[in-house]
């Protein structure tokens, strides 16, 4: 039968076709590729094979030197290309702020991108590594996201002493296209119809987290372990509602600080509320996130054993329920605790109005 030697001429053809010109131009490409983007691919064909201990310290060796060439190499690329950004005065100047304001979120120069492929691409190439790639694209996931890369945490790591200083720029890459509400959202941890009112216009929303991420650059940010996010915060959200004459924006950045119970290293609301009142905060951040686990889990259990489930929104159930926790068991709490509570009835009545005024629908508060 003809078909008898299908599989003999099928492996013919895959056999030619992995050893023609074309096969062998991607392999060279994957294996560059390989080294780029992983560290330890200095080896690909038979990782296994019998050599000598020697040749194998040797090849290493090897693959160590041309991932260090290439480490430095990507240094300088990605610094030099990084200068192609507006500053952050540039920045500020497109959006009709002093440019001065520059100065203040940061004592180092700053490199501003935006989602355009030019931005991403850059983005992508900050950690050469595989893993360094997947959390770009994390990052990017969300139009909302913004991050800031300062110089000390990644690009031009290696050569921040001898280039020169634009070199090791902080790099801040804005949100997407996203506006105030799914902004406020984003930062409060909520659905975005929760929110009732939106107190921002989407361009101070915007400014509001661009500011945010600036400060980050600031070379003090970076020496308060576990407060960056805080002093990001101060140092960037309070001086664009002054700048603008609009302290709304630092209280709504405030209120959507607050609504997340699940912020982690971004439980930043007890510290910009002292900041924003003028007092200094007496707490850690191991105090912001002891205060949090505090108020709400005490706040859950009066809800599980005394509350009943009214078929409000939980924001509205449990602010309502942090009421009376805080009017009857407030012994129980130290002043952090009881502050980040208030803090919080504050931001659900601030979003949600309305449903907080709403009556339950069964059964007594």
């Amino acid at each position: 039968m003809s078909g008898d030697n299908q599989p003999e001429n099928g492996g013919k053809k895959l056999s030619s076709f992995f050893n023609s010109r074309a096969a062998r131009g991607c392999k060279f490409a994957l294996k560059a590729a390989g080294l780029y983007l992983w560290p330890f691919a200095a080896r690909w064909e038979k990782p296994f094979s019998r050599e000598g201990a020697v040749k194998k310290v040797q090849r290493f060796a090897r693959g160590g030197a041309a991932l260090g060439a290439l480490l430095v190499l990507h240094q300088v690329v990605q610094g030099a290309t990084g200068t192609l950004f507006p500053t952050g005065e540039e920045f500020l100047q497109s959006q009709n702020l002093d440019p001065t304001l520059a100065q203040q979120l940061s004592d180092r120069d700053i490199r501003v991108r935006s989602r355009d492929f030019l931005g991403r691409l850059h983005a992508l190439n900050d950690f050469p590594t595989i893993i360094g790639v997947a959390g770009s694209i994390g990052l990017m996931t969300l139009p909302g996201n913004a991050y800031a890369m300062p110089g000390e945490n990644g690009g031009s790591i290696l050569l921040r002493d001898i280039l020169p200083e634009n070199f090791s720029h902080c790099r801040v890459m804005l949100q997407g296209a996203t506006d105030a509400r799914g902004t406020l959202a984003l930062l409060g941890n909520v659905m975005p119809h929760k929110l009732e009112r939106v107190p921002l216009s989407d361009q101070e929303a915007r400014l509001a987290v661009a500011f945010h991420e600036m400060a980050h650059c600031h070379t003090a940010n970076g020496k308060l372990p576990g407060l960056a996010e805080g002093d990001a915060d101060v140092r960037g959200v309070k001086p664009l509602a002054d700048a603008l004459g609009k302290p709304e924006i630092a209280q709504a950045f405030l209120y959507a600080r607050a609504l997340n119970i699940a912020a982690g290293g971004h439980d930043t609301a007890l510290y910009l509320d002292a900041a924003l009142r003028g007092v200094e905060y007496k707490g850690a951040t191991q105090n912001t996130g002891e205060a949090t686990r505090d108020i709400f889990g005490l706040t859950s259990l009066y809800m599980r054993n005394v509350l009943p489930d009214d078929g409000r929104d939980i924001h509205v159930r449990r602010a309502h329920a942090m009421k009376q926790v805080l009017k009857n068991y407030k012994g129980l709490l130290d002043d952090n605790a009881r502050r980040r509570g208030e803090l919080y009835i504050e931001a659900v009545e601030y979003y949600m109005p309305a449903a907080m005024k709403a009556p339950p629908r069964f059964g007594p508060l």
